[in-house]
């Protein structure tokens, strides 16, 4: 009876993710494809559209660190057009939004109801009201990376917690070329599930989750020599060098405009309290049921 009641969840949660999945399809195609930052950047690494010499973008999108900027650049190459590419990205950005909600939802409440509830109702943008100092979103929009990279890493912890292990490990592994700046907190988590899992004697788990995890890192190293053989040296003349010291600039924008390292204000700090606290919640709920 119990290993039935096992089968009708994993069921359930199956194809409820089959479901939003095929949601996310159709909304993209109803709501039209919105333009993506990522095939900006593949048509000026393709030289589709030129840059000069030095130019501060073209520099950039050599230099970035993205397997999400490289697969778009392999699908231009192979003659995919604008419609095609950005639409994929705009799928990914929607599933981004709902899947890890509702897969990480129905993990905690052991209902797939209250997954779906969970997903519609960030569908509807309820946790916009929490946006910090790094916007929010749940449509697609121009901007995808942080966002696709947000997704993946809760799609990572999701797996490491309903412990489908060699897929959450490796996929740990290669979050830092999905999006470096959201690696640390998923390779920490990854980490302390590894400890964990040593801890309760389950030594053969953790050991293949550090192989899986260090074959997914392997790769994103691998990643890195071959991105890193493409970037630009920088101009040592021409309209985009200066002799001045950029370190003024620099630290100015850091300070004043760069949302990747502004400390989030108060209302992102209450969300993340009460994910907390609703966390722990219902991680008591699980071990007292």
């Amino acid at each position: 009876m119990r290993k039935k009641k096992m089968n009708n969840k994993n069921r359930a949660v199956r194809w409820g993710a089959v479901a939003w999945v095929l949601l996310c399809v159709a909304a993209v195609w109803m709501r039209g494809v919105q333009w993506d930052e990522t095939y900006e950047h593949a048509q000026v690494i393709t030289g589709q559209v030129q840059y000069p010499d030095g130019h501060p973008l073209l520099r950039y999108c050599h230099t970035a660190y993205s397997v999400q900027t490289m697969l778009s650049v392999l699908m231009l190459k192979a003659g995919l057009g604008p419609l095609a590419i950005c639409g994929f990205r705009n799928l990914l950005v929607l599933l981004a939004s709902v899947l890890p909600v509702f897969l990480l939802t129905t993990l905690l409440t052991r209902r797939a109801l209250w997954g779906h509830v969970a997903a519609m109702l960030m569908l509807a943008g309820v946790y916009l009201a929490f946006d910090g100092s790094y916007p929010l979103m749940v449509w697609p929009s121009l901007y995808s990376n942080g966002h696709i990279g947000g997704g993946m890493a809760l799609i990572i912890v999701y797996l490491l917690l309903a412990g489908h292990i060699r897929a959450g490990f490796l996929l740990a592994g290669l979050m830092p070329m999905i999006h470096a700046g959201e690696a640390p907190p998923v390779l920490g988590i990854a980490a302390l599930m590894a400890g964990w899992l040593w801890w309760r004697g389950e030594k053969k788990a953790a050991l293949q989750g550090v192989v899986f995890g260090a074959t997914g890192f392997l790769l994103t190293a691998a990643f890195f020599v071959v991105a890193s053989s493409q970037s630009l040296p920088a101009p040592t003349s021409g309209p985009y060098y200066s002799a001045i010291d950029p370190q003024a600039v620099w630290a100015g924008y850091t300070t004043l405009h760069d949302i990747h390292r502004r400390f989030p204000p108060m209302n992102g700090q209450i969300i993340l309290i009460g994910t907390l606290v609703l966390t722990a919640a219902a991680a008591w709920r699980e071990r007292n049921a």
